[in-house]
């Protein structure tokens, strides 16, 4: 593996509080193999059997869901030292659940579930770090299902700024993504969008300009989620 990629693995979560020494022995063990994925290909389909956990060693991904409707969801985006595959890996029923896109032209590091296992068993620490990576993923989809069970754009809308509210400390949040991607993220379209942050603004919850949103009423926000 390139030093570069080493240094990644290292820095995700799935090797924190190991020193590099540990890191470099456990990959030179490791039945891996290294995948190059374009731009806009899909890496994983919704349904595909998922047989080895991944990380992204260069480039990003998304992963989304789809409706029936034809709406597509984007869950989250990825960059290098992000692993996905680790929940479904070992589920009874391991197919994705969701698709995996390359953004970009993207690396990807592809681990077995034999290999796992095995390492899990000779180092406990990287055991730890898999089982806090699975807590950390079921936060993350309790909190998206406290989005997606929201029944109006606006409660959707407050849902996401008192969360960026409360992870930035402050009534003025700095949006993480386009309006586009945020429509994806709350599962609407950019102009309902656009039309409810302009109706919420006349309403006095908020005001905005470009990627930055003020609070003005956190109450009668916080009121839009009930």
């Amino acid at each position: 593996m390139k030093k570069k990629y080493l240094e990644i693995v290292h820095k995700s979560h799935l090797f924190q509080n190991m020193t590099m020494d540990e890191t470099e022995n456990i990959c030179t063990t490791l039945n891996n193999k290294i995948n190059q994925f374009k731009k806009g290909e899909t890496l994983f389909d919704e349904g595909d059997h998922c047989e080895s956990l991944g990380i992204i060693l260069e480039g990003k991904v998304e992963l989304s869901t789809y409706f029936i409707s034809g709406d597509v969801s984007n869950l989250i985006t990825m960059g290098p030292g992000d692993i996905f595959g680790e929940a479904v890996l070992f589920s009874p029923k391991d197919d994705y659940p969701v698709s995996i896109t390359g953004v970009t032209a993207t690396q990807v590091l592809l681990i077995d579930k034999k290999t796992l296992i095995e390492t899990m068993e000779t180092h406990p620490i990287f055991l730890e770090n898999y089982l806090n990576i699975l807590s950390r993923k079921l936060l993350f989809l309790n909190d998206k299902f406290k989005l997606l069970s929201l029944s109006t754009i606006r409660g959707k809308i407050a849902h996401v700024l008192i969360k960026l509210s409360k992870e930035q400390d402050s009534l003025t949040v700095k949006l993480p993504f386009s309006k586009e991607k945020m429509a994806l993220h709350i599962c609407t379209r950019r102009p309902s969008l656009s039309r409810e942050l302009s109706k919420m603004k006349h309403d006095g919850l908020i005001d905005y300009e470009k990627s930055t949103v003020k609070i003005l009423d956190f109450d009668a926000l916080a009121d839009e989620l009930f």
